[in-house]
């Protein structure tokens, strides 16, 4: 009987490959949950910036930067012709792109846009919920991709992740 430990990957195909990432958690929902009861908190006890000016320049700033990370990447899986769902088997390495600045780009941008909404709305709830979003997204999701990944691509995805941050 095999033994299966935390971020191992399930499955198998005919000749020994893993098949795809142990991520139990669709990651919107491991961002969208803390973001929802963050900002439920903000309507029921408002707590805000006092530079309204500044935190909706820097919340626009955010939501910018996340649209064209999230659409980059979004583009760089659309030619590798590869999922982007992190419960799927990936077909190919990605390294071009948002790829060649970050080995997550998804989760930036997605982060990026959490922080710029909650920085636009001056709602401040929201954004002491991000470090647990970050620690949750770094268990739930990325660790169980980077094993996925290290045991289908092997050296190349090792000397990938030498050369490449996990997140800036």
């Amino acid at each position: 009987m095999n033994k299966t430990v935390p971020g191992q990957v399930r499955g198998s195909t005919e000749n020994g490959e893993t098949s795809r990432p142990r991520v139990k958690i669709p990651p919107p929902l491991i961002i969208g949950i803390p973001f929802l009861a963050g900002m439920a908190l903000q309507w029921l006890l408002p707590l805000r910036f006092h530079f309204r000016w500044i935190s909706l320049a820097f919340g626009v700033l955010c939501g910018i930067s996340a649209i064209v990370l999230l659409c980059t990447a979004h583009s760089a899986f659309r030619r590798a012709r590869t999922s982007m769902l992190p419960t799927q088997r990936s077909r190919v390495l990605l390294e071009d792109g948002p790829f060649r600045f970050t080995r997550n780009p998804l989760y930036v941008g997605l982060i990026l846009f959490y922080a710029g909404i909650s920085f636009g709305m001056r709602a401040v709830w929201p954004l002491l919920f991000l470090p647990i979003v970050v620690i949750a997204l770094h268990h739930l999701a990325i660790l169980p991709e980077e094993h996925y990944l290290e045991h289908r691509f092997g050296d190349e995805y090792r000397a990938y992740k030498a050369r490449v941050h996990r997140w800036i």
